[in-house]
């Protein structure tokens, strides 16, 4: 019992990381329609560029973590500039999996290069916070490690108020416009191509910072987006493409069920196995996710006065 409690605990944190991941999908899908194939390498980006100033360079945590975050705009206004402009001169509604795919492959490899000081090698920062909690639940005694909870409560708050972003404020009102309509919201004076480059931002940012908060316990390397990106995308889509909300549901899912397997068949490979059965089930039966009802806001043009 006190294993499966442990699996649960696991998986609710490990599922906040993949959360945040599938809302930095659905932040572009939202105002291009397009799945970003690159994304899990903002993930690799943010957990090396993080164990570098913070611990080869030994900047303080709220230098590094304001260090990471510049780098992170710079890399997510880039990113959408090599994945755009390809896929609108293609003029093909497919353009976009070979631009999102050849960036994915570019920044993978470009991580390695012997210019850039991250190596090849797994590297495994220090938890920011040590330690583990012992909690006990009827009796039975279960360890969590203070850094699970950072990455549970961080990311729990870092959710919220992408929310609260998205459906509060102007921006991100013009966000779930452009998602509705890009042409309609470009004539009632929306910027849509600034908004499309301020997902992409807003995407990189938050998938660069869940790779800083995961890495403590996965290690950081070039290519650890793989992995944790694709699956970032099951909970996308478990959860509706399109949905924050979904995202964070689809992310909490598939991390339970993700530990939960590796505890019953002590097998990371059959854990596998069965989060991409169920990518392929919700395909089947269920594409538009668990929480199919977008959150986009609705936005009609105003009818011209009567002259």
């Amino acid at each position: 019992m006190s294993q499966f409690l442990q699996a649960i605990i696991s998986g609710v944190a490990i599922g906040a990381i993949y959360a945040l991941v599938a809302i930095g999908y659905n932040l572009i899908y939202a105002t291009t329609k397009i799945l970003n194939l690159a994304q899990g390498e903002f993930l690799a980006i943010g957990a090396l560029v993080a164990f570098q100033l913070e611990v080869e360079y030994k900047w303080p945590l709220p230098l590094a973590l304001l260090g990471l975050i510049a780098i992170m705009v710079i890399c997510g206004y880039i990113v959408e500039k090599m994945v755009m402009i390809p896929t609108k001169l293609a003029k093909s509604s497919f353009g976009w999996i070979i631009s999102t795919l050849a960036v994915a492959l570019i920044i993978r490899n470009g991580l390695t290069l012997p210019i850039l000081p991250f190596g090849t090698e797994a590297r495994v920062p220090p938890p920011l916070v040590k330690g583990v909690l012992d909690v006990n639940f009827g009796g039975i005694s279960v360890g969590i490690s203070w850094q699970r909870i950072l990455i549970l409560v961080f990311a729990v708050v870092l959710m919220v108020a992408v929310e609260l972003f998205l459906t509060r404020t102007f921006i991100g009102k013009a966000i779930q416009a452009t998602s509705n309509n890009s042409a309609v919201a470009s004539l009632m004076g929306i910027p849509v191509n600034w908004i499309i480059s301020l997902s992409f931002i807003l995407s990189a940012v938050i998938t660069g910072l869940a790779g800083f908060l995961i890495a403590p316990l996965t290690g950081a390397d070039a290519y650890m987006g793989l992995d944790l990106g694709i699956k970032g995308f099951v909970a996308a889509v478990l959860g509706g493409m399109g949905s924050p909300r979904g995202a964070i549901l689809g992310g909490f899912l598939i991390g339970l069920l993700e530990q939960i397997c590796v505890s019953i068949f002590s097998s990371a490979n059959v854990a596998n196995i069965l989060v991409y059965s169920v990518l392929a089930l919700v395909l089947l039966l269920k594409p538009t996710g668990l929480a199919s009802l977008s959150s986009a806001v609705k936005l009609k043009p105003r009818p011209a006065k009567a002259s």
